[in-house]
């Protein structure tokens, strides 16, 4: 009687023990995961500037961005990298706030709202505005996007084009095009590379916010008129 209670205890522990390593190492593995993360471009934190009403012989324009057009790989949240020539990496805990053509759409839109002065000249439509108040729309094609990773940051750099298209154009009302500026319908072409330093994932961010800042500035400096006629 007294071998059979040594044995009932002696499995008894032994299941204990087991099951007590198991629960370690399930801990151990959760508490190895890194964290989610999710990004955004909008500088949402910074002060919108004063509303300002046009003069009366300078009515503010209405200005649409179509939606962006991007490679297939971006049409996701995870951001994007490049570990090695000619290979695509998701990076799987981290994320944009939403798809990357949305989130750069907002961050773009973020940048034009801040300009100084800009609701005395133009504004940006938002996305309930009737289109018919357009007098020009944007289209902004993404070709390429390389993101670079290192043991020192991260680089982006792209490959843009972009075209204003001119909405209800009639002949005789067309307004004065700003000197040096082309036409609407004719395509434009840009390069843009930024480099951050950091941990890898945040300086990818932040070199994806300075190259949004760079195109936001170089797309609105083609803006074709300074008022709708």
């Amino acid at each position: 009687m007294s071998v059979r209670i040594l044995l009932l205890n002696f499995c008894a522990a032994w299941r204990a023990r087991y099951w007590s390593s198991i629960l370690v190492l399930g801990l151990s593995a959760c508490g190895s995961t890194q964290p989610v993360r999710h990004w955004h471009l909008s500088a949402e934190s910074a002060p919108r500037p004063p509303v300002v009403s046009p003069a009366a012989n300078a009515p503010a324009c209405q200005l649409r961005l179509l939606p962006l057009s991007v490679p297939d790989y971006l049409r996701r949240s995870e951001l994007v990298i490049h570990p090695a020539p000619a290979q695509i990496a998701f990076a799987g805990t981290e994320f944009w706030i939403s798809p990357f053509p949305d989130t750069l759409q907002a961050g773009l839109l973020s940048q034009w709202r801040l300009e100084p002065n800009a609701s005395a000249r133009w504004r940006w439509a938002d996305e309930n505005d009737a289109s018919a108040a357009d007098a020009l729309r944007l289209q902004v094609t993404l070709e390429t996007v390389n993101n670079l990773l290192d043991a020192q940051g991260a680089q982006t750099q792209w490959q843009v084009s972009w075209r204003w298209q001119r909405v209800n154009a009639q002949q005789g009302d067309a307004p004065s095009q700003l000197p040096g500026r082309q036409p609407p319908g004719v395509a434009m072409t840009t390069a843009i590379q930024q480099r951050a330093s950091g941990e890898p994932y945040a300086a990818l961010v932040q070199a994806t916010r300075q190259a949004t800042r760079d195109l936001a500035q170089k797309i609105l400096a083609s803006l074709p008129f300074s008022t709708c006629r």
